[in-house]
C-alpha cells in the first residue's frame, strides 16, 4: 500500500514538473511594419503599424479584428525611426507582460515582438 501511494505521489510530481508549455505552433506569425514612433500612452513601448494585406494573419494571432496599429512590447528603442520598415515575429501579448498606461493618449492593442530584421 505505502509503495503505491509513493508511486502515484511520484508520477504526480513528475507530470506537474516534468513538462514546461511551450509556444503553441500557430501562435506567432511574421509580419512588415512601419514604426510609429513611441506612444505617448505606455511607458517606452513604440508603436507600430501593420500592413492591410496582414489583416487575416493579425487577426488569428491577437483575436482582434479592427487593429491594424499595435503598441509593440519587446521592441527595442533603438527602432524609435518613424517611417522605418521592419520584418518582425510576433505573437499575442500575455496577461503577465501587460503594464498599465496612463491613457493620456490613443489606446491601442499590445502585440509582442519575438524576432526583427532590418
Amino acid at each position: 500500500m505505502k509503495s503505491s501511494i509513493k508511486l502515484i505521489l511520484l508520477c504526480l510530481l513528475m507530470s506537474g514538473i516534468g513538462c514546461t508549455r511551450d509556444e503553441e505552433p500557430n501562435n506567432s506569425g511574421v509580419f512588415q511594419v512601419t514604426v510609429v514612433g513611441k506612444g505617448i500612452d505606455c511607458g517606452s513601448l513604440l508603436v507600430i503599424d501593420f500592413e492591410q494585406d496582414d489583416q487575416s494573419g493579425i487577426d488569428v494571432i491577437t483575436g482582434t479584428s479592427e487593429w491594424l496599429r499595435f503598441y509593440a512590447y519587446n521592441l527595442d528603442m533603438k527602432y524609435n525611426q518613424p517611417g522605418k520598415i521592419l520584418k518582425v515575429t510576433a505573437r499575442k501579448t500575455k496577461d503577465e507582460e501587460l503594464s498599465p498606461c496612463t491613457h493620456l493618449g490613443p489606446t491601442y492593442p499590445w502585440i509582442t515582438i519575438l524576432n526583427v530584421e532590418e
